[in-house]
């Protein structure tokens, strides 16, 4: 039997550097996670694009990975916490996919802001990882990024 919660995660880039990961979604130790949803708001007045995809190699050692929040009320009472975790630094970077789910470009607007709905979920297996990378000619901006995903665990 599989157990199926529902969280979200907002958490800001530090890494602006074209050709570069910023963001990684970990399932962690959860079977999977399904993405529904994901934002991306620029915090700088650069123009910035990004990609969304399965990396062709997932980041290694994570810096201070930060795990999702639960949404349901019991099980925040009760510390019932995510594994699967974001991360925006890391030892080695994620290699970048050969395709990508969604792409974005944005202008030099501060608070410039594109969500990217996945009714159907796209499915991340244990081994595998969600990026977005900063695929712009330039330096970009750093971004505020959420996101929100179901994880299934095996109960």
């Amino acid at each position: 039997m599989a157990l199926q919660r529902l969280g979200r995660l907002a958490v800001r880039t530090s890494n602006a550097t074209n050709a570069e990961a910023c963001w990684e979604l970990i399932p962690g130790s959860a079977v999977a996670v399904i993405v529904y949803e994901l934002g991306i708001s620029i915090a700088a007045a650069t123009a910035s694009a990004f990609g969304v995809g399965i990396p062709a190699t997932i980041g290694q050692t994570p810096t201070s990975p930060v795990a999702l929040l639960n949404t349901d009320p019991y099980h925040i009472a009760t510390k019932d916490v995510f594994t699967a975790a974001v991360a925006v630094a890391w030892g080695t970077k994620p290699v970048a996919p050969t395709a990508y789910f969604a792409r974005c470009s944005m202008p030099a607007t501060i608070g410039d802001t594109k969500v990217f709905q996945f009714p159907e979920g796209i499915l991340i297996p244990k081994a595998s990882s969600l990026v977005v990378m900063n695929l712009a000619a330039a330096p970009g901006s750093v971004a505020d990024i959420w996101v929100k995903a179901e994880e299934i665990r095996n109960a």
